[in-house]
């Protein structure tokens, strides 16, 4: 009788059953994990930026309010009782102690003034609400009108203050350079001893230009300059006069510089004297050529 013998029925296998596409699916899986974890990884270095700036703005409002609690109520409480005294002096007719105390008063009025101006222009840097545009600027105008406001101080203190900034324009914002050179020289009038020197000069190097204010006063230590531009490091240090400030002055000049693009740097002696150095734009060498030929009148072979 003949046998017959059955074939074992053909196990259809998958297309993704085979080693080609195991591997394929592997590296699918290893890429979209790759991309969950650098994903993830960038969420957390996000987080840590939003909350090291949450934490600066919370040590700023801190300080801020205590400037306002502290620095300002001073000046105002200083007002108040040289009010009172002066009020005294008048009925007792004694014209030396009203000049005096009319005197004390408008200094604690200035300070509460320049305190307040302070508060408000930083506030408005950290809003960006100050609008920024460039000009090109006669840095020796500029200079000039800054030791003008300064001379009065300047001559009471017995100080020398020089300019060397002949010829030079830079690309800024005119009133925000202003304040700069103003706080500046203020600064150097206030940490130098009299008969001391203070000098404003300038130098173009390639397209920057480089203007340094330099006093020959009491100069400052390591650790004070490592401080100097830390908001939550603020410090206030009586002049040599006996002249009080709120610390936030050359905070403003570091801010109100690198909105114009530029940056500022200081190096101090202790007893020797401190030089702030500031670097801006300088306007293109063809444009300052222009410009003189402008205000020089018409050049050479020019119709008349």
């Amino acid at each position: 009788m003949p046998r017959f013998c059955m074939a074992a029925p053909k196990v259809r296998q998958s297309p993704y059953s085979t080693p080609i596409h195991s591997l394929a699916r592997s590296i699918r899986y290893a890429m979209a994990r790759r991309g969950f974890l650098t994903e993830l990884e960038t969420a957390r270095r996000d987080a840590e930026e939003k909350s090291i700036e949450l934490d600066t703005l919370n040590r700023q409002k801190t300080l801020l309010f205590s400037i306002i609690a502290h620095d300002l109520r001073n000046p105002f409480q200083a007002i108040l009782g040289l009010s009172d005294v002066l009020g005294r002096a008048v009925a007792d007719k004694d014209p030396s102690a009203v000049e005096r105390r009319a005197q004390g008063i408008r200094e604690a009025a200035g300070q509460a003034h320049a305190l307040m101006e302070s508060l408000f222009t930083w506030a408005s840097l950290q809003m960006d609400v100050v609008h920024v545009s460039l000009d090109d600027v006669d840095l020796e105008g500029v200079a000039r009108e800054t030791m003008a406001g300064a001379a009065d101080a300047v001559t009471d203190k017995g100080l020398i203050l020089k300019s060397e900034c002949q010829g030079l324009q830079v690309r800024a914002h005119r009133d925000m350079l202003a304040a700069v050179l103003r706080n500046l020289v203020s600064n150097a009038v206030k940490f130098t001893l009299p008969r001391g020197t203070i000098t404003v000069s300038a130098h173009r190097r390639g397209e920057r230009v480089v203007v340094e204010v330099a006093d020959t006063g009491v100069g400052m230590p390591p650790n004070k300059i490592d401080d100097l531009f830390k908001f939550d490091r603020r410090t206030t240090t009586i002049g040599t006069a006996g002249e009080r400030g709120s610390g936030l002055g050359l905070l403003l000049c570091r801010d109100l510089v690198e909105r114009q693009g530029g940056s500022l740097t200081v190096r101090s002696v202790v007893d020797k004297g401190t030089t702030f150095r500031l670097e801006l734009p300088a306007v293109p060498l063809h444009a300052e050529s222009d410009a003189t030929l402008t205000e020089g009148g018409p050049g050479p072979g020019s119709p008349g």
